[in-house]
């Protein structure tokens, strides 16, 4: 599953008119979608990969969502109820934190939060 995949996938269950892979123009509401910085360790399944039952995706999802802290979060949270523990015929969705981190406003005031997961893919 490539990132331009998941924020296909993302765009159908998360309401954002924006939406980015990889760099975010900057807008007052926005989802970007990146590669983790944090990776799984890697796990061999007994006998190989040919006999690997899914692959993982680490993903960080950086919720860019107005001046307003309150409604910032409103929409963290949203995404993040939205996700947690979402299952599909082809994937799982686990995020690896307790709660949207958030990371401060940027240089226009513009409240972020991040949320990182991990999709497993099955084969």
């Amino acid at each position: 599953m490539t990132l331009v995949e998941v924020k296909e996938y993302l765009k159908t269950v998360i309401e954002c008119d924006n939406w980015y892979v990889g760099k975010i123009d900057k807008c007052d509401q926005c989802i970007g979608v990146f590669l983790s910085q944090s990776q799984l360790s890697k796990v061999s399944a007994i006998g190989g990969k040919r006999n690997k039952t899914y692959d993982t995706k680490c993903i960080s999802l950086l919720i860019r969502w107005t001046d307003d802290l309150n409604e910032a979060e409103k929409k963290a949270l949203e995404v993040y109820n939205l996700l947690d523990e979402k299952v599909e015929d082809c994937f799982f969705i686990q995020i690896r934190d307790s709660e949207p981190k958030y990371i401060d406003t940027d240089n226009e005031g513009i409240h972020e939060f991040v949320i990182n997961l991990v999709i497993y893919e099955f084969k």
